[in-house]
């Protein structure tokens, strides 16, 4: 029998919310079929591409049972930056930004319910998420991880790597 589940997906800034209380509804909302990964910074909710990517890998790794972390949202950090490191996925999350960022996974559901929700509880005006700011957050980031990285590679490339790396780690489980 074939499975068939359909994955919704939703990025927003959560523009009066900070961060820490951000997180801490997002764990209190968490249920077996939602989640929601939030950043410190919007700008780090990345390219359409590069989060299909990562939420694709996520979903499929808490299906199957196969995740690296005990938690979905952690697991999709791990995706996003490509690590199979937590530490390391939670500090470049923690990088602050004007407004923080959400990402909404729900298995079966709606994303965009889950995002209005935790919004609701947090008082919070959902706000789109600073897309153009991606390229140069994770320029930085994968130059501190490779010192010989060239400083002015294009976006196409730097999603290609990040791809890359998220496939790495989907493999590596």
């Amino acid at each position: 029998m074939l499975y068939s589940r359909t994955v919704s997906v939703a990025a927003a800034g959560l523009e009066g919310a900070s961060y820490e209380e951000a997180v801490e509804a997002a764990k209190n909302f968490r249920d077996s079929d939602s989640w929601m990964t939030i950043t410190g910074s919007s700008e780090l909710v990345s390219d359409q591409r590069h989060l299909a990517t990562a939420v694709l890998y996520a979903a499929s790794a808490a299906i199957t049972g196969k995740m690296v972390s005990r938690y979905p949202e952690i697991e999709l950090l791990l995706y996003l930056f490509g690590t199979r490191n937590i530490g390391e996925a939670l500090d470049e999350a923690r990088r602050r930004g004007e407004k923080v960022g959400a990402v909404a996974v729900s298995i079966g559901g709606d994303a965009e319910a889950v995002l209005r929700r935790v919004a609701g509880r947090l008082g919070a005006r959902l706000t789109a998420p600073e897309i153009g700011g991606w390229m140069e957050a994770y320029r930085r980031y994968l130059a501190a991880l490779y010192p010989d990285f060239p400083g002015q590679l294009s976006a196409e490339t730097i999603l290609k790597l990040l791809r890359a790396r998220a496939a790495l780690v989907r493999l590596s489980v």
